[in-house]
């Protein structure tokens, strides 16, 4: 693809919590490239100001990628070129051990991996931003500050890898 900016975020994922996110994200003014199964997705990421891209451009081009998943299971296929330097921000439901096991696959590429869940509904990410519990290596949140901060509210680094999703468990037990 051409005519790409220096800094592209890529979202793999844009059903709902996905398009929310690249909404905010475009909002403000990051330029936004996505991806997902559903053409009727890519249509409403198109509107929104976003562009379509495959998972292989993404991986490709962009050295920040957010993954939106329905399923944790498809994280790992969906990055399957993924370069080392690429930080991958994962907002799919994991368990700690599959967050884990995920950033040691992804560190052993050298790309970083961000365990970040969003605890709230998307029409909440959509109106003003989520909570996110972030696990994962605090320089690869450092690098992520401004990403984070288009759709995060509030934003918690909970630790190393997993200790978001299991933050999100804690949570979730305590409702």
């Amino acid at each position: 693809m051409t005519g790409w900016g220096v800094e592209v975020v890529g979202i793999i994922g844009t059903g709902r919590l996905g398009l929310a996110i690249a909404e905010r994200l475009i909002a403000a003014r990051f330029e936004v490239v996505g991806y997902d199964t559903d053409t009727e997705a890519v249509r409403q990421l198109e509107e929104a100001g976003g562009r379509f891209a495959t998972p292989f451009e993404i991986v490709l081009r962009c050295r920040r990628i957010i993954s939106a998943l329905p399923s944790h299971d498809l994280v790992l296929s969906a990055l399957p070129g993924a370069r080392a330097g690429t930080i991958v921000i994962d907002t799919t439901n994991a368990t700690p051990e599959q967050s884990q096991e995920t950033a040691a696959i992804l560190r052993a590429r050298g790309v970083g991996y961000l365990d970040a869940p969003v605890c709230d509904w998307h029409e909440t990410v959509r109106a003003q931003g989520g909570k996110v519990v972030c696990g994962g290596d605090a320089s690869a949140v450092s690098a992520c500050r401004d990403i984070f901060a288009a759709f995060a509210h509030p934003f918690i680094h909970a630790g190393p890898s997993g200790e978001g999703a299991r933050m999100k468990l804690e949570l979730e037990k305590d409702r």
